[in-house]
């Protein structure tokens, strides 16, 4: 499963499911999906904690997602297990 850091993403890696969870500026220690088989991408510079402000207009670093690059790497190694 690949997915970004939603309710279906932790359903997923809760079900035990080979999964990739593609984390923006939310902060990943705290959010992430707590099954063995999840792979946690996040964005390639981190600025937390700048989900926590009322800004919504934020343009920081961590609002940059993997590339697909990185994705795809993600991805291959997962099915290659």
């Amino acid at each position: 499963f690949l997915g970004n850091d939603s309710g279906v993403t932790h359903l997923a890696s809760c079900l035990g499911k080979r999964t990739i969870a593609i984390f923006g500026p939310s902060n990943h220690m705290v959010w992430h999906p707590l099954g063995p088989r999840t792979k946690v991408l996040l964005a390639p510079e981190r600025c937390e904690p700048c989900h926590l402000s009322p800004r919504t207009s934020c343009t920081g670093p961590c609002r940059r997602f993997p590339s697909y690059r990185a994705v795809l790497s993600a991805l291959m190694n997962l099915v290659a297990v």
